[in-house]
Order: structure tokens, then sequence, then C-alpha cells
């Protein structure tokens, strides 16, 4: 059933769209996370240093923030579905091709280039919720989205470091490019086509200049920085502590220390808790700063010898 302002509360419909979305929110963070739990592996196999093995991680994840900036654009001229579908599909079987790379570089341009196919999927989700969701059904699917998003950020990193116990780290590499199609397949079967799309004509100039007044404003520009700086060290501390746990001083297998990632789960409740907090007499201000400061606490916690405490 699809009515003029979107797919209805309760409607097969809607319930396609947020299975596909919860699917695709996997596929996307699970594939860009992959190569997390791998990076002791990645660094003895190719003979790489910890600095350059994390590249597979942070080169990926800049070409994801630079193919949204073209993404987003294109999705508004040529349509929405057939860039989640040609996302989906690239992603997975360009991960399969980083399963067989023969050279730690053929390893960073393909992991690089899976991070740029990626893009399509995350610029589009929100729009297609816009247009094709009734307004009274957007918050809860974008909601699964997100949980979908977080789901495969953990699961991704879970499932890729038993797999490479089992048979090194093409083994776990190639199994979430599989998961990736299934997902990808999944997605094509139930994400309703887009009906209330409507193209806008392809204006490069104008597009500059909406870029230029958002650059322009220093508010926007400070929350950037805020995010892009936070989501840098928590991803720094990650990519290291891998190899901690796996060092003499813990001792670790891969398998054991992939664990430490189910902490991710407590992204969800803390975002769900900050949102709360936000909506307080208070405001959103004191929201940010205190979860740094947590941050922070953790951060120097996590220094500890004692593995009691570096898990907490």
């Amino acid at each position: 059933m699809v009515h003029e302002g979107g797919h209805l509360p309760g409607s097969p419909e809607l319930r396609r769209v947020a299975v596909a979305l919860f699917l695709a929110g996997v596929a996307t963070f699970a594939s860009i996370w992959a190569t997390q739990p791998l990076l002791p592996t990645l660094a003895a196999d190719f003979g790489v240093t910890p600095a350059q093995a994390a590249l597979s991680v942070s080169g990926p994840t800049l070409a994801l923030g630079l193919g949204l900036l073209v993404a987003g654009p294109l999705s508004d001229v040529r349509g929405r579905t057939w860039l989640v579908h040609g996302s989906l599909l690239a992603t997975g079987m360009v991960g399969l091709a980083v399963a067989f790379a023969w050279s730690w570089e053929s390893l960073l341009v393909l992991r690089t280039l899976q991070g740029l196919v990626l893009a399509g999927l995350p610029a589009v989700a929100t729009a297609y919720l816009r247009e094709e969701v009734d307004r009274r059904a957007v918050t809860g699917v974008t909601g699964l989205y997100v949980g979908g998003t977080a789901l495969g950020g953990m699961s991704g990193r879970l499932l890729a470091a038993p797999l490479a116990e089992l048979g090194g780290w093409r083994t776990a590499v190639a199994g979430i490019a599989v998961l990736v199609l299934v997902c990808a397949a999944l997605v094509r079967w139930s994400l309703p086509p887009s009906r209330r799309f409507r193209p806008v004509p392809a204006r490069p100039r104008a597009l500059l200049a909406q870029t230029g007044r958002v650059l322009r404003d220093p508010v926007l520009v400070g929350l950037f920085a805020v995010g892009g700086l936070l989501m840098g060290a928590f991803v720094a501390v990650f990519n290291g502590l891998g190899f901690r746990l796996e060092s003499s001083e813990f001792g670790l297998s891969t398998g054991v220390a992939g664990l430490v990632f189910t902490t991710y789960a407590l992204g969800s409740v803390s975002s769900t808790l900050a949102g709360r907090l936000s909506a307080r007499p208070a405001g959103p201000r004191p929201v940010v700063p205190v979860g740094i400061a947590v941050a922070v606490a953790g951060v120097l916690i996590t220094l500890s010898p004692r593995l009691p405490l570096v898990v907490p």
C-alpha cells in the first residue's frame, strides 16, 4: 500500500523497506571494518608496520567520505534504488578481489576502491526514506537502519577474527564479502523501487555554491571537525589494541582478541542515552564534552597491564 505521503506504518511495503535498509546497513559497515581485527595478521603476512597495516582501515574510510560527496548529488539526478543495488553488489565483488590481493599495494588499492563504491548506500538511505516512507514511520525505520550499521560494524569484526584463525586473512575477507553479497541479493529482492523520486537537473555550479556555503558556516565546520577527530581517535584506539592484545603482553589469539569488538554494541546504548540527555532542559551542549571525558578516561584505563581493566 502506497499512500500519497509514502509507505504507511504497518504496511507490507514498509516492512520490506525496514528489512532492506537494515541488511544494507549490516553489509556497509561489515565491509568497512572487515580488516580491523586482522591488522596484526596482515602486518605479519606482508611484512609491514602496524601503521602501514592500519591503512587498510583508514584508506577505505577516507574513500567512503569522498565518495559521499559524489554519490549524493548523483542520486539526486539519476535516482536512488539503482545506486543502492549497484553499491552493494560492487562492494561485495571488490571484497572478493581483496581476498586475492597479490601484494600489499594491491590490497590497499582494492580496499580504497571498496570504500569508494560503498558510498552509494549511506549517501542514498536517508533520502530514500524521506521520499518513500510516511513521515510517521521515518524515525522508526531510520533507527533500524542505524541499528543495522551498528550490528554490521560489530559482526564484521567478530566474523573476521575466527575465520582468520581457521583459514587466514584471505578466508576472513572472502567470508565478509560473501556476507555482503547475500545481503545485496536480499536487498534487491525486498527493497521497493522508488515511486516518489523526482530527478533534479545536473547543475555542478549550484552544487559547488551550496558546498561553499556549508564550508563557510563556522558551526557546521566545528561539528564536522569534532565528529572527524572523535571518529579518528576511536578507530585508532581499536587499530592499536589488536596488536597489543596479540603481543606477548597478553598473548591472545586472533579469535579471542577479536571478542573485544563486542564492546562496539555499547555504542547503540550510549547513542540512545545521548539522545535522551539532549532532550532535557540543559539541551545538547553538555552531552558531547561529557562523552569526550568518559572516552578519555576509558583510554587511560586501557593503558593498564591488566586485561580485566583493559576490556571494560
